[in-house]
This record gives structure tokens, C-alpha cells and sequence, in this order.
């Protein structure tokens, strides 16, 4: 917390000397030039939740500008926006670069095989509910003392908020945000320290209710989960609104006034984005008719597809001005030779509503999860005691949930955070299968170790590539549940080749699917004929191609020789 009223401090001192007040709680006066770079200034801070709805926006990015236009997360957030606007130019300039003949011939394969294909996918036969819990520790803490009711407040502290009350929120504050920055939105604002014990007693509660409409519900987390309520509704007679009400009214009886939203649709994303569209405690359900489901897309803004964060919506916006669903099937022809094959086809299924409609079901000898992970955010530090005793811990909360699930990993990797906000990520695949606190520490301690001296702010560990012995039970999933497809469902007209890609690599170096050069672990293409190391697709440029031809002569002269 030491290093937020360190940048407090700084900023007061930056407003003694430019006139501005550093007292004043409303949002201080400044030049021009900081009113516009604070309105292009796009954070997650910054991005509106439930609750905010009449928050003046611009007021709360000049207030979060001003308090972090000197931190290392802004000049760190700086890096991240220069690298996306490149990546836009480059794009607009494929796209200059592109033919009539080229875009006509992508047109006719999206209308004559990627639409069909996908339509072929779609299934209105199930009833699906997305449940999500509003402002669910707030919620929760709010029963605890009743005294905070009306009250602006937020849990967490100074250096962290994990959820806002909903009165906070009319300030503009959110979760996910620094407790400083809240204070200067909201200058009455109480912090109340997290009590994770009962927010996990609640969710079980929820969880007991959930399981009387389907007993194989899907938990996302500790305030979401998805159901299957079309056995429920049958068996009772029940429509979908009367279904959605007996939820949410069963939750806040089992609880003792927690509130809920639902959403119910045909499928689980359309579920999910539902649910967001009445909060708090509302319902909103999507009827199971094609064209009904396709005019809802239509108007939907990108940003609401559970995937699309705002760098990829920064892309689709500023080069191709895509900024609902309809666009993206308007412009289909040119987002499919913009983007990898498995981005584009993420973006049409999305925007013709068509995901998963059934539960998860795992293949025999498969396992459930592909990784389980823990994280911790801390103050930074670069004292290795301090920094292994944490890491200790983490491995001691990682051991615990993989025995709960009788998981045991081969490959682990270590994910730690700087001081400058830069992500760094090592990897090291194990001899043997492993699950026990003390072997995860003295591997993941190897880890640490190579990457020190450095000053880290969090730090976490994954496990995974699992024995396939046993299957877990079902439990949290990843966001491609959403857009599974049923195995009864066989592919139509096109056939879609997959690709065979470790989900892990030794960090150390990596081998290019293409050429087989073997590639430092930190390099995303391969440096011989710049192939991907994600999507496997090859980037086209003449000069690389002439490299990658040079550089291959080179090689069978040397084996010759």
C-alpha cells in the first residue's frame, strides 16, 4: 500500500505546481491536452459494470488519468496500447493490400460454407439459465452488518478493490480497481476487509438451490453458474419466465436477501449475456426462435461477447469500424483474411448466437481440467526470503486443490508480475507426475530463482498435463465450454482440419511446426520463417521468404559439407 500513497503524494505534488488543487475531491481541472489524453485513456478501470449506467465517464477517465498518468502500470499500459495500434496499422494496410477478387472469393466461402456450416450447429431444442450473483461479496457483507446498507463501499482496501457496492458504483467505482483512485471518486467510501470463509459459505448455499434444477450444473465461479432447466420446466409444466423467477426468489429466501440475475436462452453464452442485461436482480429471457436470436445479435455491441475484451475490440473497431455483431457478419469476408482461422471463426459463430448447448462430458481417460492454477498479488518486493516464502504458500493452496480433485501434473509453470507490471511466464516439464506441496515448491523455486534478482508484485503457479487415471468432477470451465458443440452434431459441407499443439512448452526453446527450427522460448514467431507459434500460420512477407529460403540453402550446404 506504501507505493499507492507514494504516488499520491506524487500527484500532489504535481498539482502545487501546475495550480491544480491536490485537495479537492471532484475531478481537478487541467489543460486541454490532459482532457483529451485522459478521454482516450481506456482502462479496466474504466470500463462500466452493472450500476453505473448514469456515471459520467469522462469524469471518471480524467480523475483515473490524473492519479496514474506517473505509475509504472500507466507507462505499462502506454507499451500495451503503442503495440495495439501498430498491430492496427498493420492490419489496415493488409487490408489496403487486398483485391476485389480477393474479397469476392472470401465472400461467396462465408455465404456458401462457413454460414452453412455454422447454421448447421444450431440447436433451440434446450433451455439454458446463466445465474450471477450482483455485487456478490458487497452483497454478502451487507447481510453481515446491515449498518452498510445505502452506504458506499467497497471490499477490499486502499490497494485493491474486489467488488463495489452498488451506491459506490454511482461514483464510478469498480472492481478491479485501486482503493485510492475510489477514494478520489467517492471521498466517503468505507473499505471492508474480505471475509473469503463466507463467501464460500453462501456460494454453497446458492450451489444447494442450482442443484434442484440440474443436478449437473455448471459452477464458474464462487457468484456464476450455468444450468440445463428444460427437464425442470418440463417435468413441472413451467414456462421459461416463471423458471427464472422461482430461481432467483429461492436464492434471496436460501440466503437471507441475496439478489441474483438470470438470463435464459438456448445456449450457455446467449444465457450469459442475458444475464447482464436486467441487473441487479432482474431476468431477461431470449426466446428460441432463429430469427429472434439473430436480430438480438445484430444490435449487440462486440464488447458483450464473453471472449472480446477491449484490445480485440480496439482491433475490430478501428480497422474495420466494427462495432456490433452485424457488422462482424457484414464484414465477414474481410475479418476472415485479416484474422487466424480460429479467431474468425470464434467471431461468426458469436455473432450468429450459436455455442454450446449441452453439459461438458469428458471423453473416457480424460480428464476434466486442462490446468488448475494460484496467484497472489502482493506489495512488490525483491527480498528473495519474502518472495520464496510466498511462493511456498502458493504452492501449499495449489497442492490443496489438486488433492481435492485427486489431480497429480507433470508440467508446472511459474507466472510472476514486476513492479513495471511486466508478465513473465517460465515453464518446466517434470520426469515424474507430482502433487505434493513440497515438490511443487522446489520445482517452482527453480523457477523463481532463474528470474532473480527482480522486483515482483505477484506470482503464481499452474499445474497441468495430468496422469490420466481418474476424472474429476465437474467444475469451474474455460470460456471454449461456450462454443463446444454437441459430439451427436457431425460437421456438414465443410470439413474443419485440426491442429495437434501442446498446450505447454519447455520455455527454454521451442521447435517451429514448419521448418523445425528450435526457437527461444520468449519468441511468439519462429525466426526462421516467421510460422506461429499459436496458430501455426505463416507470415507472408517477401523478405521473409527470402530469408527463410537463404537461410535453408545455408543449412544443406552445412549437412553436405
Amino acid at each position: 500500500m506504501a507505493a499507492e500513497h507514494k504516488l499520491f503524494k506524487q500527484q500532489q505534488r504535481v498539482g502545487r505546481e501546475d495550480g491544480r488543487d491536490p485537495v479537492s475531491t471532484n475531478p481537478m481541472p487541467s489543460t486541454n491536452a490532459h482532457r483529451s489524453n485522459a478521454v482516450d485513456y481506456d482502462t479496466v478501470y474504466t470500463n462500466a459494470k452493472a450500476g453505473m449506467e448514469e456515471v459520467d465517464q469522462e469524469k471518471v477517465k480524467q480523475v483515473v488519468y490524473e492519479m496514474s498518468k506517473d505509475s509504472a502500470y500507466f507507462e505499462n499500459e502506454s507499451r500495451k496500447n503503442v503495440a495495439t495500434e501498430k498491430r492496427i496499422e498493420r492490419m489496415k494496410e493488409k487490408l489496403r493490400g487486398l483485391t476485389a477478387k480477393q474479397l469476392s472469393q472470401a465472400a461467396v466461402l462465408v455465404q456458401e460454407q462457413d454460414i452453412v456450416y455454422l447454421e448447421s450447429l444450431r440447436n433451440l431444442t434446450r433451455v439454458w439459465c446463466h445465474i450471477d450473483m450482483d455485487a456478490f461479496y458487497a452483497s454478502v457483507e451487507q447481510i453481515l452488518d446491515p449498518s452498510l446498507a445505502g452506504v458506499p463501499f467497497a471490499v477490499g482496501s486502499k490497494s485493491m478493490i474486489s467488488t463495489a457496492s452498488y451506491t459506490a458504483r454511482k461514483f464510478g467505482v469498480r472492481s478491479a480497481m485501486p482503493g485510492f483512485i475510489a477514494e478520489s471518486l467517492c471521498p466517503h467510501i468505507r473499505f471492508v476487509k474480505p471475509k473469503f470463509e463466507q463467501y464460500k459459505r453462501f456460494s454453497m448455499i446458492t450451489r444447494g438451490i442450482f442443484a434442484k434444477f440440474d443436478p449437473d450444473f455448471e459452477a464458474q465461479s464462487l457468484d456464476e453458474a450455468s444450468m440445463d432447466v428444460t427437464d425442470y420446466i418440463r417435468i413441472h409444466g413451467l414456462s421459461t419466465e416463471a423458471c427464472a423467477t422461482e430461481i432467483r426468489e429461492a436464492v434471496c429466501e436460501a440466503t437471507g436477501g441475496l439478489t441474483c440475475s438470470v438470463g435464459v436462452a438456448p445456449n450457455k453464452m446467449l444465457a450469459k449475456i442475458c444475464s447482464d442485461l436486467n441487473k441487479p436482480d432482474g431476468q431477461y429471457i431470449l426466446e428460441s426462435n432463429r430469427e429472434t436470436i439473430l436480430d438480438f445479435m445484430r444490435k449487440l455491441p462486440c464488447r458483450k461477447i464473453p471472449g472480446i475484451g477491449r484490445v480485440t475490440e480496439k482491433l475490430l473497431q478501428k480497422s474495420l469500424g466494427i462495432e456490433t455483431c452485424g457488422d462482424l457478419i457484414e464484414n465477414a469476408a474481410k475479418v476472415s483474411l485479416l484474422f487466424s482461422k480460429t479467431s474468425y471463426e470464434f467471431f461468426m459463430r458469436s455473432a450468429l448466437g450459436i455455442a454450446s448447448y449441452t453439459h461438458k462430458e469428458h471423453e473416457e481417460g480424460s480428464l476434466g481440467r486442462k490446468g488448475i492454477s494460484c496467484e497472489r498479488t502482493f506489495k512488490p518486493t525483491d527480498n528473495a526470503d519474502i518472495l520464496e516464502a510466498k511462493l511456498l504458500d502458493i504452492a501449499g493452496v495449489l497442492a490443496q486443490d489438486m488433492d481435492a480433485e485427486s489431480l497429480r501434473g507433470k508440467t508446472l509453470t511459474l507466472k510472476i508480475k514486476l513492479s513495471n507490471f511486466l508478465v513473465k511466464t517460465r515453464c518446466l516439464t517434470l520426469d515424474e507426475y507430482i502433487c505434493t506441496k513440497e515438490k511443487i515448491f522446489a520445482r517452482g523455486r527453480e523457477l523463481l530463482r532463474s528470474e532473480l534478482p527482480a522486483e515482483i508484485r505477484l506470482m503464481g503457479l499452474r499445474m497441468s498435463n495430468f496422469q490420466e487415471e481418474l476424472q474429476r468432477d465437474r467444475g469451474q470451465l474455460g470460456l471454449e465450454s461456450y462454443f463446444r458443440e454437441s459430439d451427436e452434431k457431425e460437421p456438414k459441407k465443410v470439413e474443419k482440419k485440426s491442429r495437434s499443439v501442446k498446450d505447454v512448452r519447455e520455455m527454454a526453446e521451442w521447435e517451429c511446426p514448419a521448418c523445425t527450427f528450435r526457437n527461444c522460448g520468449t519468441e511468439r514467431w519462429c525466426e526462421m520463417c516467421m510460422t506461429s507459434r499459436i496458430s501455426g500460420r505463416r507470415l507472408q512477407d517477401p523478405a521473409v521468404e527470402h530469408r527463410y529460403n537463404q537461410k535453408k540453402k545455408n543449412k544443406m550446404h552445412k549437412k553436405m559439407m
